[in-house]
């Protein structure tokens, strides 16, 4: 199952519909993921090579889709890796 984004995500009731999307699949794990983590992990999968790869053609065509990875171990690793690049773009010149 993916979730796709439009221009309007960032409307209240979106968000809330994204952090359960994201949050049901690990609630058995005693996760808690934040919006924060959501942000970052669409970010890190957004800059992700094998997802670039992967979905060239549509990327092409429509709106990002973003996947959910099946373990909150990767999902995390998404998360730090995207709170890292975004960092990088943020603070480039300091």
């Amino acid at each position: 199952m993916s979730l796709e984004l439009g221009s309007d995500c960032a409307a209240p009731a979106q968000q809330e519909a994204a952090l359960a999307h994201f949050q049901e699949p690990y609630d058995a794990e005693g996760t808690a993921i934040t919006k924060d983590d959501i942000f970052h992990y669409i970010y890190g999968i957004l800059h992700s090579p094998e997802y670039r790869t992967r979905y060239a053609n549509n990327l092409m065509k429509e709106l990002p889709r973003i996947p959910r990875v099946a373990a909150f171990g990767q999902f995390m690793s998404f998360v730090s890796a995207g709170r890292t690049l975004a960092d990088l773009h943020v603070h480039y010149e300091d």
